[in-house]
């Protein structure tokens, strides 16, 4: 999806009032509405500003679409060009056809990238074939950091052991065991998250926060690593972050 960056006070701009003033009053809504079709045209369709005629003079949006349109040409809103129109000084707010091209393909790229550290082998492993990310420094071994034999261990220390005939518990039970359970899983969860960073690939963009979590939260299900809630994923992302930049500095 694109999105349409305009001014604040667009509403009230001289330009803007000036085509409303030439049309009569009430007709600034007028304006506004046609150069929003034109706008919204131009950033779906990566057209640098440069909107089709026959896609201003629509009647369904405005009965007289043509005096609006001479209005702002006359306000320089608009720039004739044949038969379409520029809009002016698009290119101020609105990032160019080429800039939007170039980022979809980055952002394609990485999320490919990141699809592929996300893939698991038939045994439920992530695929080890990415080196360490260049944005996170490894510097000397973290003593906390997880390797596969290490992940190995973590799925056998913490079996998940399906319950058919589960039992209501209570709060203050759940609480208690969520407690006794907290400290081991929170230093493991960390261990996890130095793992999601290792794959990262050198020339890789790092992915946002998100979707770091989100890769760590499938690996923590791998594992079957209990009450890792989403505040945990993200606190132990954030505390394995913290630690690549401590050793970066």
């Amino acid at each position: 999806m694109a999105w349409l960056r305009i001014e604040s006070n667009f509403a009230s701009h001289r330009k803007v009032l000036a085509a409303g003033q030439q049309l009569g009053k009430g007709a600034v809504a007028r304006v506004i509405g046609i150069w929003t079709i034109g706008a919204c045209y131009a950033v779906a369709h990566l057209t640098d500003g440069l909107v089709p005629g026959l896609v201003l003079k629509d009647t369904r949006y405005d009965k007289r679409p043509g005096e609006v349109i001479d209005a702002m040409v006359a306000a320089r809103l608009l720039h004739v060009e044949g038969d379409s129109y520029r809009l002016h000084d698009f290119h101020d707010y609105n990032p160019s056809a080429a800039d939007v091209k170039e980022k979809r393909h980055t952002d394609q790229a990485r999320k490919r990238q990141f699809q592929k550290l996300s893939a698991r082998n038939p045994n439920g492993k992530l695929a080890p074939d990415h080196a360490d990310g260049a944005n996170f420094p490894r510097g000397n071994a973290a003593p906390d950091r997880a390797d596969d034999a290490t992940c190995d261990a973590i799925g056998a220390k913490f079996p998940r052991v399906p319950n058919p005939n589960p039992i209501p518990r209570s709060r203050s039970r759940k609480k208690e065991q969520c407690a006794g359970a907290h400290p081991a899983c929170a230093k493991v969860l960390v261990k996890l998250a130095h793992v999601v960073l290792d794959r990262l690939s050198d020339d890789a963009d790092v992915p946002p926060m998100s979707e770091l979590c989100a890769t760590l939260k499938d690996l923590a299900a791998v594992h079957q690593i209990p009450y890792a809630t989403g505040r945990e994923i993200t606190k132990a992302m954030d505390s394995a972050l913290a630690q690549r930049r401590r050793q970066a500095s």
